[in-house]
């Protein structure tokens, strides 16, 4: 297979239904080749009866941009995969279906939340080994690091709570309520603030963002949004909010500065995964309805292209990478 034979930008997407990872050149938007987890897996000499059984569905990327993380929902686990030579490293058990991971790479901590044992656990990447498993509400999903207060906030879907844990000694200091089946969350960029998107799984009129002052604790803030909100990013100048629509097929661009929505973008089908580059000029949303990824101009606010990927896609990640990434597809 040939090599790369310039550094560029990738974004890497965990195909649920596929048991595979898509990486997709940003530069010529296309799929330049797929990680196939239940065939490296099948090398070191497992064989499983049917598909899909190991199910990616969250990912980050170290870094260093040579090793790829990837939370498993079917296999229950967390492999670290070899990104220049297509190898797993390690596969780590966490609890049964895990949903999302957070990294604290000073500390080589991973947080994975586990949807149906209602746990977080917490593993020592450095070493390969699972330091503790923390109860949760039920059906905890987003979860997000803030480094400055050593606290970790997960989103509890069908407790319509967020879990605060005290990251110097892994216990849980409280809860927060908040607004129906919360799924995500993410930090401003001082960390003064928490964005919830608020799900209302059977409102008609779509869900909400709630602002949470962490000082406080309190909900300050709620903004409109469309159908069955998910992940979120901030601009990098942090005074713009990218939200996830699952159900309304867009993203919605929220103005922090006026408080409220301010103009929604159409992506593929039933989007789950977003990401934005570091110039602040694209969006990247994985489509899990049509299996595609959308690529979106900042600067124009309309959808540039549907580029098809992997089966069922959810998570997503993007880095800049140098030659080491096989282009040819397997």
């Amino acid at each position: 297979m040939d090599r790369l034979c310039e550094s560029g930008k990738y974004i890497f997407t965990a195909n649920t239904e596929g048991d595979s990872i898509s990486i997709v050149d940003v530069n010529s938007k296309k799929e330049v080749n797929r990680i196939r987890l239940d065939s490296l897996i099948r090398i070191n000499g497992r064989e499983f009866p049917f598909k899909p059984i190991i199910g990616p569905y969250s990912l980050k990327i170290h870094p260093k941009g040579n090793m790829l993380y990837s939370i498993n929902c079917y296999d229950h686990s967390l492999i670290i995969i070899d990104i220049i030579h297509k190898e797993i490293k390690m596969r780590i058990h966490v609890g049964k279906y895990p949903c999302e991971i957070e990294m604290d790479w000073e500390k080589q901590i991973a947080y994975v939340t586990n949807g149906d044992s209602n746990t977080l656990s917490i593993v020592d990447i450095e070493n390969n080994r699972s330091v503790c498993q923390l109860p949760l509400g039920e059906l905890p999903q987003g979860l997000v690091l803030a480094k400055k207060r050593k606290e970790l906030y997960v989103a509890n879907m069908y407790e319509d709570s967020i879990s605060v844990i005290d990251c110097k000694n892994n216990t849980i200091k409280g809860e927060i309520p908040v607004e129906s089946c919360p799924s995500y969350v993410l930090l401003s960029s001082n960390e003064d603030f928490l964005f919830v998107s608020n799900s209302h799984m059977e409102s008609e009129d779509g869900g909400s963002i709630a602002m949470i002052d962490l000082d406080t604790k309190e909900i300050i803030k709620r903004i409109g949004v469309g159908k069955i909100p998910r992940q979120m990013v901030l601009s990098f100048k942090g005074d713009f909010l990218y939200v996830i629509n699952s159900t309304s097929n867009s993203v919605s661009i929220i103005s922090l500065e006026l408080g409220k929505e301010i103009k929604r973008i159409k992506t593929g089908n039933i989007p789950r995964g977003i990401v934005i580059d570091e110039e602040g000029q694209n969006l990247f949303t994985t489509n899990m309805g049509d299996s595609t990824l959308s690529i979106i101009s900042l600067k124009e606010e309309r959808l540039i292209d549907n580029v098809k990927i992997g089966n069922g896609p959810n998570g997503i990640a993007i880095i800049d990478l140098y030659p080491h990434i096989f282009r040819s597809m397997p």
